[in-house]
């Protein structure tokens, strides 16, 4: 699947809202994509092209220090675009059958 089908699952199908990745000079080079999970945790993507994209889970907690501290070791994935998507559909898939999220 090419970045931009990637993406637009990630709009559509996963509900994730989207904010464009400036560089200094002010020019879009990537988008910024987050949601709240239903686990209670703020999911972001980042991606730069089809081959650089980041994933960070986070607790939704108003206090950096407390949402931080409570962080999983592996709340974090850097990764090409698709592999990330990939990991993101096996996590949906497994929380409509009732299995737990998780990295």
């Amino acid at each position: 699947m090419d970045a931009r089908a990637l993406l637009a699952w990630l709009r559509e199908a996963a509900a994730f809202s989207a904010l464009p990745l400036l560089d200094s000079t002010g020019y879009a080079n990537g988008l910024h994509l987050h949601r709240f999970s239903s686990t209670g945790q703020i999911e972001v993507v980042q991606a730069w092209h089809q081959n650089h994209a980041a994933l960070a889970r986070l607790p939704n907690a108003l206090d950096l220090h407390t949402a931080l501290m409570r962080s999983e070791p592996e709340s974090g994935l850097v990764a090409p675009l698709d592999e990330v998507v990939a990991l993101l559909r096996r996590t949906e898939a497994g929380s409509k059958r009732g299995v737990g999220d998780g990295l």
